[in-house]
């Protein structure tokens, strides 16, 4: 399951549309757009099973190091069998990375100062595990999509913990469009009296999502001030009668510049009006014994602060690579559309698009 069954954290969804997330060749037949991470988990488990992919894979075993030989024409893999202790090698004429871009120790952390000073908990997205935050005065460091899918999943009234009240503090803002959370359209053109089988559908709708997406980034990219006019009409309109100020939805960077944060039916913003959470953009000053004191003089007070900063980068699982015995720098090299690598023979390293869903760079 990879990033879905790593991360727990409250509301982990998502922030691709599920019929481009979704692989070609097996269809999403969920009406969800922006799908949870536990239905994401079970329909690659499923689709393993349904391709007898499962049978091919070693569980409890971490490839340490990948070596290539031009005398031998082919790569070795050291790889730790963590179920026996053991490291055994497998010998291979191609091998395929994919594994990511982060670390699945650890997550992007940068430290704060007076950290050890703050009485409550501190804790990455990353590894959140069992974390209490029933009741509590909480505080999001971020404006990224795990930031924004923490907060109104936090002090979402249908679920069983809910958090007093929750702060997202940012640095930056970040473009954000409300979405579509469900479609239905994959049931009616597949509807009994309908041409169309499932997959036929599936296949039309993929392509409608690919050419939409692609036209509003395009969008952005020629026609910057008109798409932030568009983007900030839609906030606007989403925050009426909140009291949150638009311009924490303001970036100083056009759209697409990075990343654009989607948010299912308007979530964030809903929360945002509903009192019990709100945003701040400032800079962290130091961290105190009951909370964050920001740069600007004010103090937000905190029983939990989530460091909700982003991942670590990291490719091939953290394994060493060698080309006939010199050490390779991944991060140094070249690569030719993002999948083969500069002096690196009879290897893909798959990276998605930054954006569009990861899986249609990787189909």
């Amino acid at each position: 399951g990879g990033t879905w069954d790593l991360f727990d954290y409250p509301g982990i969804r998502s922030d691709s549309d599920a019929l481009t997330f979704g692989y070609r060749f097996r269809p999403w037949l969920d009406h969800k757009m922006l799908a949870g991470g536990a239905d994401i988990k079970r329909y690659i488990a499923d689709t393993a099973r349904e391709y007898k992919v499962i049978e091919h894979i070693r569980y409890q075993h971490e490839v340490q190091q990948l070596s290539w030989s031009s005398s031998g024409q082919r790569w070795t893999a050291m790889v730790k069998n963590y179920a026996t202790d053991e490291t055994l090698s497998i010998t291979a004429r191609f091998v395929v990375g994919a594994t990511g871009y982060y670390d699945y120790e650890s997550g992007y952390r940068p430290h704060f100062d007076h950290e050890a000073a703050f009485l409550g908990d501190i804790v990455h997205p990353q590894h959140w595990g069992d974390t209490n935050y029933h009741d509590k005065k909480i505080v999001i460091i971020g404006s990224g999509a795990t930031a924004m899918t923490l907060l109104p999943a936090m002090v979402d009234e249908n679920n069983t913990a809910r958090a007093r009240h929750v702060t997202m503090l940012q640095r930056t803002p970040t473009y954000v469009a409300s979405v579509a959370g469900d479609d239905r359209a994959l049931d009616w053109l597949s509807a009994r009296y309908s041409p169309l089988s499932k997959q036929h559908a599936y296949t039309l709708l993929r392509a409608r999502n690919v050419l939409m997406q692609q036209g509003i980034y395009q969008a952005a990219r020629h026609a910057p001030k008109a798409m932030k006019a568009l983007l900030q009409y839609g906030v606007k309109k989403q925050l009426k009668g909140s009291g949150v100020d638009i311009a924490h939805f303001t970036p100083p960077y056009n759209p697409w510049d990075e990343r654009l944060c989607a948010v299912p039916d308007g979530d964030l913003f809903a929360a945002l009006g509903s009192g019990r959470a709100d945003v701040l953009t400032d800079e962290i000053s130091h961290f105190t014994k009951t909370g964050i004191q920001l740069a600007s003089g004010q103090h937000v007070d905190a029983d939990v602060i989530v460091t909700a900063t982003g991942l670590q980068l990291q490719m091939l699982g953290g394994a060493d690579l060698h080309v006939d015995g010199v050490s390779v720098d991944i991060g140094t090299r070249m690569t030719y559309k993002a999948v083969m690598l500069d002096g690196v023979p009879n290897m893909a390293v798959l990276f998605g698009y930054t954006n569009a869903s990861w899986t249609l760079k990787a189909d």
